[in-house]
């Protein structure tokens, strides 16, 4: 009896350091399990953490472009509003333009007929042409009713003519073009001293008509200007008597008021 009691309390010791042992050893394993899991979980944070740093640059990047794109998309806005009221502009002063045009087209039929009326004696007579074209209306005089030949002094026949005509332009703000033309035929040798040829032949009675048209006040000088282009523009294309005496002429061409000069502002919208 006293020899089991004996071994029975010889085994407790051991048998309490064994499962001691094999408690210590799967705390142990417990441990390194945490350990590795604390280890993952701590990668796994590394990881968000620089993932999460990845996005918020991302994300910046993304604020920055449509910063940056909202500032070109109010810019390309701002140009086009720009635009269009130039646009706006533009086609107000071509509405302004074109009223304009269209006015004086009426007005150019009523001075076409108010001349015919006055010269109805010298049309008849084919000494005067009248033709009107858009906005252009044109008085074609033959030179034997205003010169001499080779002279560009006017014969009072002529200024009898050239009177008609400035009881209808003395009272219009027409622009007046007077044109010098002569015939193919070279200027002689007696008047070459004068007319070195028909270039200055034609000028010289482009001149004669501007200087008439402004004697005594008649016509604003500054509606006028004097042109001469020799044989270089004929009406009839042959060389007969006729088709050159039909070149030999005085044009007066009747053409708009100039436009006054718009404003700074808007002079730089006007279409070019």
């Amino acid at each position: 009896m006293k020899i089991r009691w004996i071994i029975a309390f010889l085994l407790v010791p051991a048998l309490a350091g064994c499962v001691t042992s094999k408690t210590f050893e799967a705390k142990e394993a417990e441990l390194a399990a945490l350990r590795d899991e604390l280890n993952a979980s701590q990668t796994q944070a590394r990881n968000n953490f620089d993932e999460l740093g990845a996005m918020r640059k991302q994300l910046e990047s993304c604020r920055s472009q449509a910063e940056s794109d909202a500032g070109a998309a109010l810019e390309a806005r701002t140009k086009v509003e720009h635009e269009l009221a130039d646009v706006r502009r533009d086609l107000a002063l071509c509405g302004k333009y074109t009223e304009a045009a269209r006015n004086y087209t009426e007005t150019l039929k009523a001075r076409e007929e108010n001349l015919r009326e006055k010269l109805k004696a010298e049309v008849s007579a084919r000494e005067v042409e009248i033709s009107r074209l858009r906005d252009q209306l044109t008085v074609r005089v033959l030179d034997r009713i205003l010169f001499k030949s080779g002279s560009a002094e006017i014969l009072p026949e002529g200024k009898k003519v050239l009177d008609k005509l400035v009881t209808v332009l003395a009272s219009t703000d027409d622009m007046i073009r007077v044109e010098g033309h002569t015939d193919t035929v070279p200027i002689g040798e007696r008047l070459r001293q004068k007319y070195y040829s028909n270039w200055e032949l034609s000028a010289a009675r482009a001149s004669g008509v501007v200087r008439y048209f402004e004697a005594g006040n008649l016509i604003d000088p500054v509606r006028m200007e004097a042109v001469g282009f020799s044989k270089f523009h004929p009406v009839a294309p042959g060389e007969t008597a006729e088709d050159l005496q039909r070149n030999r002429r005085v044009e007066i061409v009747l053409t708009s008021p100039r436009i006054p000069a718009p404003a700074a502002a808007d002079a730089e919208h006007l279409p070019q």
